[in-house]
């Protein structure tokens, strides 16, 4: 009886599949509300003992088996009640189809989108979404905005698909924290978007943001060899970024 209990709640932690194609740009909408303990939204700090419950967005292929990508997109849930949510996301390469599993949480009206492109072509932070933020702390605005202070950690920022050989800017609003080498910020250009090991090249030397809530920006052309853009800042505070290509 046990086992039949466990094979009903594994069938029902899965939302039902949707199918995508790889490198576009897409909108996963969903109610979601936690099922194990709740936790205050108002500060936390992401990649720490505490579990937050969440919803995990899987990517499946052809066969219905995961996909490898680099960082899990996990919709965190601050509410035992159902609310509603929504999040960005470009599925790598191999993907077919993508679904949720619930982690303490659970999931309905779940649905895939295609997302239009727009001028910025980065997947928006939102601080509900976990995969990308190792020991960071985060503090929600009342406008759905937020600060990521990653003076003690690393934010991996969600890859970007890109076009060889076009050019870009980049522009990332920050503030230097409390270490001497203020905010580091690193590009990275990778062949696919599923394994750093298919990196092609990044940037030689770090590049910084020394002030107090100051602006970055900078221009770059993509190898020829690479497919997906990554962010990656380090030892300050982050507000926002955008990509945008510009030839």
């Amino acid at each position: 009886m046990k086992k039949l209990l466990f094979l009903l709640f594994a069938a029902f932690s899965l939302c039902a599949a949707e199918k995508v194609v790889p490198g576009q740009r897409y909108r996963a909408d969903l109610e979601i509300r936690a099922k194990a303990k709740c936790y205050p939204l108002d500060w936390f700090c992401i990649n720490v003992p505490v579990k937050y419950p969440n919803a995990e967005l899987v990517f499946l292929n052809e066969n219905n088996k995961p996909v490898r990508h680099f960082r899990p997109y996990r919709y965190h849930a601050f509410s035992a009640k159902f609310v509603p949510a929504s999040f960005e996301f470009y599925p790598p390469e191999g993907t077919a189809a993508v679904r949720l599993r619930s982690n303490g949480a659970e999931v309905r009206n779940f649905r895939v989108t295609p997302a239009g492109p727009g001028k910025n072509l980065a997947v928006p932070l939102d601080y509900r979404v976990s995969g990308q933020f190792i020991h960071v702390e985060i503090t929600p605005g009342k406008d759905g905005s937020a600060v990521y202070d990653a003076t003690a950690g690393n934010i991996y920022f969600y890859p970007v698909p890109v076009e060889p050989g076009a050019k870009y800017r980049l522009t990332v609003n920050g503030h230097k924290g409390d270490k001497p080498t203020g905010l580091v910020i690193r590009l990275t250009f990778y062949a696919n978007g599923n394994s750093s090991k298919s990196r092609v090249s990044g940037s030689k030397e770090p590049m910084r943001i020394g002030g107090n809530h100051s602006t970055f920006t900078t221009t770059f052309l993509v190898p020829e060899k690479a497919r997906w853009f990554q962010l990656f800042c380090m030892w300050g505070l982050v507000y926002d970024y955008q990509l945008e290509k510009i030839q």
